[in-house]
């Protein structure tokens, strides 16, 4: 309890549904942990498997793929684990404006069908979850957590974020 009020485990107001995961050192440790708990580590590249020339094939694999939704702040150890896992890679980018995550660009994205969003049911189609730096380690620019999970479960997407900053 003491170390998850720490890391801002309850900052989304559903502790219960939180977790905090300790996963030896560094980023890269803890997301191929996350990887192998979801079920789609690198070993289920057949997301990939794009070289077949039938169309309806081909539309049917990406469309089972899960989506990962990442900031423009993420480190390679964050992101070179979900791109070897065939995870379909989403940046959203940052407003030039705040120097901010792009929250309307964000919300734009989620609700995308492009990535996994029926707006008429409001359910995910496709596994989807945001996987954003907490801190970033290069530039000391922080999240804003709240707002970026809130939005993340809004459009019935994962929240994780990376406090691994040095």
């Amino acid at each position: 309890q003491i170390v998850a009020e720490s890391v801002n485990a309850k900052i989304t107001g559903k502790a219960a549904l939180d977790v905090v995961m300790f996963a030896g050192s560094g980023t890269t440790s803890a997301v191929q942990l996350l990887l192998d708990c979801l079920g789609i580590s690198n070993n289920n590249n057949h997301y990939m498997d794009n070289d077949d020339d039938d169309p309806q094939k081909k539309k049917k694999n990406n469309n089972s793929r899960p989506v990962v939704f990442v900031g423009p702040y993420e480190h390679h150890s964050n992101l070179l684990p979900w791109r070897e896992s065939g995870a379909e890679i989403v940046s959203i980018p940052e407003n030039p404006m705040t120097q901010t995550i792009d929250y309307e660009k964000m919300k734009e994205i989620l609700q995308s069908d492009q990535y996994g969003y029926d707006s008429i049911t409001g359910q995910a189609t496709r596994f989807r979850m945001g996987t954003f730096t907490a801190a970033s380690n290069v530039d000391g620019k922080v999240a804003n957590v709240k707002r970026i999970a809130s939005l993340l479960h809004q459009y019935s997407a994962l929240a994780f974020f990376d406090y691994a900053t040095g």
